[in-house]
This record gives C-alpha cells, sequence and structure tokens, in this order.
C-alpha cells in the first residue's frame, strides 16, 4: 500500500521518455467533405466489431459496468450517471489520483494477449500524464480479464479492484483495448455528449426497445468534453450501427450534410481524445534526473501535493514548469525543511537546471499548483 501522510501521497519514480506538453488541437467543424474521419488524422475504420455490440443488460452503452441494475428505468439511470458526472467528464472522486494507474493481468492471459495490454498502455504515453504501473501494494487498480461476457470496464476509479474485461478473441483488437482503457481512466462515450443532437441522429426504429437507454445523452452540467468539437472520429464513439436490430441499416448516423461519413474508429487516440485526457488530467510540472530533460523522471498533474518515492532521493537535477503553474520542492518529506520555487509566468523556457545549486538532489516532496 502506497504510503500516506494524512492527505499526502507517495510519488513513484518512473522510467520513460518525458510526457508531450502540447495539447493537441482539432479542426474547427465544418469538416471537410472528403475526410472520411474528421479529427482523427485520417484514420480508417477498424475492421474488427464494436464492443457496443455486446448486449448483456447489465452493462450500460454495451460495455460500461456497474451503472445497470435489474428493474432500472431510463430515469434512474440518469440519476445515476448524474451522481458519477458532476463538474467534469467525471467526477473528481473517481479520477486516478496524478494520473497514475496500478493494474494487474490475470495470469490466464497468454503472452501474446499481455503485449497487446502493454501495447495498449504505451498508446496513452501520447498524453501528457496518464501512465499505467504493475501493481505492488495498491489498494486502487485495474484488474485486466478475460471472461466470456464482452467488453466492458467502469467508468472512472471506483475504489479497490475494478475489472478490465476482454473476451477472446472479439476484444483482442488494440483499438478496442484502448477504448476500454479510456473509459476505465474516466471517458463516457462521444455520442452521449449533451451536444450530439446537433452533429448526429437516430434511428430507433432499428433499435429493440430494451436498448434504448443504450443512446441516452447527458446533460450539459453532468459532463464537459474540455471544450473540444463534436468528434466523429473518437476512438469512444459508436459506429453506424451500434445495437442493431439490422445490421444493413443504421443507428447512429452524422447529420446532413455529413450522413455518409464513416463514425468512431476502433485504431487508436485521436487528437480529440488525447485533447480531452490532458484537460482531465492536465501536467503540472515534471522533475528529471539531469539537466537535459532525460533519465527517469516523476510528473504532477495540477494542484498535486505529494512526498515523494524514498527511491528517488538524491536523484532529480531539473525541472519543467508549465507556464501558468509554480512547482515548489521541499528538502522533507510533508512540505517541511527547505523550501524552493519555480514559477512559469513569462519568459522562453521553463526548465530549470538544479545542477550546482544547494537544493540539487535534494527533493523529499512537492506541490505543483496551477
Amino acid at each position: 500500500m502506497m504510503l500516506k501522510v494524512t492527505l499526502v501521497l507517495v510519488v513513484v519514480l518512473c522510467r520513460a521518455n518525458a510526457a508531450s506538453i502540447t495539447p493537441a488541437k482539432s479542426a474547427d467543424l465544418p469538416y471537410d467533405a472528403n475526410n472520411p474521419l474528421p479529427n482523427n488524422g485520417g484514420l480508417s475504420i477498424s475492421d474488427g466489431d464494436f464492443e457496443e455490440r455486446g448486449n448483456a443488460p447489465e452493462l450500460f452503452e454495451g460495455d460500461i459496468a456497474g451503472i445497470i441494475e435489474p428493474g432500472d428505468s431510463d430515469e434512474s439511470i440518469r440519476k445515476k450517471l448524474d451522481r458519477r458526472t458532476k463538474a467534469g467528464v467525471v467526477a473528481n472522486t473517481f479520477k486516478w489520483w496524478n494520473a497514475d494507474v496500478y493494474y494487474e493481468m490475470s495470469s490466464a492471459l497468454t503472452s501474446s494477449e499481455r503485449a497487446k495490454v502493454m501495447t495498449a498502455f504505451r498508446e496513452f504515453e501520447k498524453t501528457d500524464t496518464v501512465r499505467f504501473y504493475p501493481r505492488s501494494t495498491q489498494t486502487d487498480y485495474i484488474y485486466i480479464q478475460k471472461s466470456d461476457q464482452g467488453c466492458y470496464a467502469h467508468v472512472g476509479k471506483i475504489g479497490g479492484m475494478q475489472i478490465v474485461n476482454l473476451e477472446a478473441p472479439g476484444c483482442w483488437t488494440h483499438g478496442i483495448i484502448v477504448h476500454e482503457l479510456n473509459h476505465a481512466i474516466g471517458f463516457w462515450h462521444e455520442q452521449s455528449r449533451y451536444d450530439r443532437d446537433s452533429y448526429v441522429e437516430l434511428n430507433l426504429n432499428n433499435v429493440d426497445s430494451s436498448n434504448h437507454h443504450n443512446f441516452l445523452k447527458y446533460d450539459s452540467g453532468s459532463v464537459t468534453h474540455a471544450n473540444t468539437p463534436y468528434d466523429y472520429g473518437s476512438l469512444m464513439h459508436y459506429g453506424k450501427t451500434a445495437f442493431a436490430l439490422s445490421s444493413n441499416v443504421w443507428t447512429i448516423r452524422p447529420k446532413a450534410p455529413w450522413q455518409n461519413r464513416e463514425i468512431g474508429q476502433r485504431i487508436q487516440l485521436s487528437p480529440t481524445d488525447i485533447a480531452e485526457i490532458n484537460s482531465m488530467y492536465p501536467l503540472c510540472g515534471i522533475l528529471y534526473e539531469d539537466d537535459a530533460k532525460e533519465g527517469p523522471y516523476s510528473q504532477f498533474v495540477k494542484n498535486v501535493v505529494a512526498n515523494l518515492h524514498p527511491s528517488s532521493y538524491d536523484i532529480f537535477s531539473s525541472a519543467f514548469v508549465r507556464p501558468g503553474c509554480r512547482m515548489t520542492i521541499y528538502s522533507l518529506v510533508n512540505h517541511e525543511g527547505t523550501a524552493t520555487s519555480f514559477t512559469a509566468n513569462s519568459g522562453p523556457t521553463y526548465h530549470w537546471s538544479f545542477v550546482g545549486k544547494p537544493y540539487d538532489n535534494d527533493a523529499r516532496s512537492v506541490k505543483c499548483e496551477c
């Protein structure tokens, strides 16, 4: 279990390349009519089935666990969503602390399946902060398994062990694994946005009435999308025949004049997906092993307060701080001892070298505020 001092948690040192610090930007609507997947970098639709084709009654929108119970009405489902989605894509209590997601994998997974999961984890290295780490003693973590119950995950951190299920073979494409992991870090489906009626139309005549709740939309007070435009190419968007009675007839499609465009894809995170993740888990600053922004580092999301892990003592020699933010490092744990602050207000660079300074290799705890 991670060391806790009141509300202070330990930050684990990671070995990886430094995260990108520039959020991806999306093109404005209306989209280019010749681009089949606007906002997604020209990706093509996956050949595999979308995970929403599952119809297990306990799964909301085909692959979201923990929402529906027997006898739930549309209104009761809406109320549950409101409790989960206050003031953001997901309420703060359901976000992963410092964007660190811990995992275990079922021993039943093959070496090939494990490799696919690790590749999916690396997809999130396109974001500024979200990273996946093997669990040691952490109490909150995802458990990746492959039962025959479809593809599903909970939305956001629910506390304790939470399952990400990937039925074989249908769920074992890269895009679907990343899709389920994106649910686990706190994201809902794109077509459930409160503004979706301006961009898509529904054909519920081709959807069994028992599945109509899978096309609910959230109101603007429940879910926001970081002011990003509607993204037909989001990894989190339904395909055109989601929950269809007849697979030859659409159930959701772009509104005219874009109705012939493809929607959704299960290839990789779109630029808009990445921008929304960066907005939900915003980078504040990074401590580096050396003054060239290389080697082991620890990154911190906005307004994090943390003790550093003892294994990272006597290691940090430089810092990056995002514009508009301030990082303070302390010579003792629990934010005691000598304090040194770095504020990025203006100037050509926001990277400071500690080499030769009294606080070189002297960080024991940190605050990063924006």
